[in-house]
């Protein structure tokens, strides 16, 4: 184990010292980088995408040529300040960006000057409008109200598409629309990051490890690149983006787990990638930040975490539809040098002026391989982080399929989740589920967070001890008890005592999975619980599906179409079952149901075993 680590510390080392090596001023050009041709130039545009993808997102273009996209204004910013709520600033100033976006890639792909007007009109508002963040970034309204200029991820997207249409379409905007991009950007976005590096500004999410950091700097260095600033300025300030890109990184476990999730992998990775393509590009292929070995580690974790092609659990604020983000996969495998199977998907193009830059002349092989990769290992896990998945083998029978998690409360975006786990039958759909995100509000990222059923352990898969849920924060990571790992079975027991230290005389809390590959399949979830004194002891079951009591101790859930026979075994102490809807603002279609297992009366000790079969694996 030692020896792993020096070894990591050496890359790691190793890689700094490469980097060290080749600062930017030798290896990107002081002027202006150009990634995407301008748009009287007829030759690229008219044949760097499928005719079928070009007319779709001309449509895009002209259904907004003839309607009127409305910026909003204080109102609904200020809603969030008044009541919490984000969505409806945030869904009127998205259709807003939308429609830039569309009306851009339109007039880049028809060559119709009309595109360009209305965009240009579109334009002259963002430029006046007194904020580009998103309210729930604006602390105390200080942006809106003028008092101070700070960066978030969405003013630092726009940033970067800004920069983007000054260089495309210099030919077409008036003198005074490229003035005021060029103003907007000064005041907006560089001058803003400069400060915060020379440490005359809050750093704000400069040093963050989680998405934030990773999201914001790849935005700043598409401005940087794509603006008239002077060379010696653009390259320090390029220094800074990538020296302040590891702490993205360190975010990660040592094992390469994304503790933030699917969804926010796919955000912030992405933007990973995004960025060392585009320093990649800008340097001709001698700055590339994929050779970093904690970059490769985090970019094994969608197909390590993954229940199937099709399915991921949604841990943390993931969603439950997230799939396998090909693109970007296709981008991991050709800055790593490997083979990819997603060379296609890189080439399903999105009306996105800043995915345009990047991959309609992306340098990738014909791209003749199917875009899913290669299938799932039969198990996979982070051990470090304590996650495990476990899936049939190659042709075998097996039905069933599940990601458990020990881990801890103390992740990004986190959720009260220790002992939780997800299952799924034949890859599809999950039975047993963890929700995943609510619908984002003033309370989402408060000290109220876990007010939310969503997010504390009562929308989880775990058990509620004297009527105490888990607790968030330091100290409540799980340990692994036991693992034995063969290709019939993989069995891990967890001790999750830590999540309960509010609730004094735990002497003992361990689950224990247990997955079998025989047959059809089989899951088991054993608590194993010992008290100082007598205490009601409860555990769990998440779904979205229906559910009966089809004998004492047995029941059926389904959910789209698949099912799961569950026999609850209390070692004969008595229990009753029962259900409660989970009322919050969730994400997904329909609400999901919390089936409680309740022994009937406190106890010193406790064992409740669940085993889970699909109903045609009985006998």
């Amino acid at each position: 184990m030692m020896k792993k680590i020096i070894i990591v510390i050496l890359e790691i080392l190793l890689g700094s010292v490469v980097m060290a090596q080749m600062p930017v001023k030798n290896t990107i050009p002081g002027k202006e980088v150009v990634l995407l041709p301008e748009m009287s130039d007829r030759a690229f545009w008219e044949h760097c995408m499928a005719i079928e993808q070009r007319e779709r997102i001309i449509a895009l273009g002209s259904q907004v040529l003839i309607s009127s996209p409305v910026l909003p204004g204080e109102k609904l910013y200020a809603e969030y300040f008044r009541n919490g709520n984000r969505s409806n600033y945030e869904k009127a100033y998205s259709n807003y960006l939308k429609a830039v976006n569309h009306l851009a890639m339109a007039a880049c792909l028809s060559g119709d000057i009309a595109y360009v007007h209305k965009l240009e009109s579109l334009l002259i508002p963002l430029c006046r409008h007194p904020s580009w963040l998103l309210p729930a970034h604006d602390t105390e309204l200080k942006n809106w109200n003028g008092k101070t200029i700070t960066i978030d991820l969405l003013s630092s997207e726009l940033g970067w598409n800004l920069a983007l249409f000054r260089q495309v379409f210099r030919s077409q905007f008036t003198p005074e629309t490229i003035s005021a991009l060029d103003r907007e950007l000064e005041k907006r976005i560089i001058a803003p990051f400069e400060r915060m590096v020379e440490r005359k500004q809050s750093p704000y999410w400069l040093y963050a490890k989680n998405n934030w950091s990773i999201v914001c700097l790849t935005n700043v260095c598409g401005v940087l690149l794509a603006t008239d600033i002077a060379p010696e300025r653009r390259w320090k300030l390029l220094d800074a983006v990538i020296r302040h890109s590891t702490h993205y990184l360190d975010g990660f476990g040592s094992d390469g787990y994304c503790s933030e999730g699917i969804t926010y992998w796919g955000y912030g990775y992405g933007h990973y990638l995004m960025l060392s393509l585009t320093l990649y590009k800008a340097s001709g292929g001698k700055l590339n930040l994929m050779n970093r070995r904690q970059a490769q580690l985090a970019g094994e974790y969608p197909e390590k975490i993954r229940i199937s092609d099709v399915l991921f659990p949604a841990f943390s604020d993931s969603e439950l539809e997230a799939r396998l983000p090909v693109r970007w996969l296709g981008v991991r495998d050709y800055l790593t040098g490997k083979t990819s199977n997603y060379w296609r998907a890189v080439q399903v193009y999105r009306p996105s002026f800043i995915e345009a830059a990047l991959l309609l002349n992306f340098p990738a092989p014909d791209a003749k391989e199917l875009s899913s990769g290669p299938a799932p290992a039969s198990f996979s896990e982070f051990p470090d982080a304590g996650i495990f998945v476990m899936r049939p083998a190659a042709g075998a029978k097996t039905r069933l399929s599940a990601a458990v998690k020990g881990g801890s409360n103390d992740e990004f975006h986190n959720h009260n989740d220790v002992g939780g786990f997800v299952l799924a039958v034949d890859g599809t759909v999950p039975v047993i589920v963890d929700p995943g995100a609510e619908y984002y509000s003033g309370r989402s990222f408060s000290s109220r967070r876990y007010e939310s059923n969503l997010n504390n352990s009562f929308g989880h898969s775990v058990p509620r001890i004297n009527g105490e849920l888990q607790i968030a924060g330091k100290n409540t990571r799980s340990k692994v008890v036991k693992k034995e790992v063969s290709d019939e079975q993989v069995r891990i027991t967890f001790d999750i005592r830590n999540a309960y230290r509010q609730v004094p005389g735990i002497g003992r809390l361990e689950r224990t999975f247990r997955y079998s590959r025989e047959g059809a399949g089989l899951f088991e979830v054993t608590d194993k619980a010992e008290f100082g004194t007598p205490m009601s002891f409860e555990t769990a079951l998440i779904t979205f599906g229906t559910w009966k009591e089809t004998a004492p101790g047995k029941l059926l859930l389904s959910y789209r179409g698949k099912s799961l026979e569950v026999v609850i075994n209390c070692g004969g102490a008595p229990f009753k079952v029962s259900s409660e809807e989970i009322r919050e603002k969730i994400r997904w279609k329909e609400n999901p149901h919390r089936i409680a297992v309740t022994l009937s009366e406190p106890v010193e000790k406790a064992e409740i075993r669940m085993s889970f079969r699909t109903p045609e694996n009985l006998q």
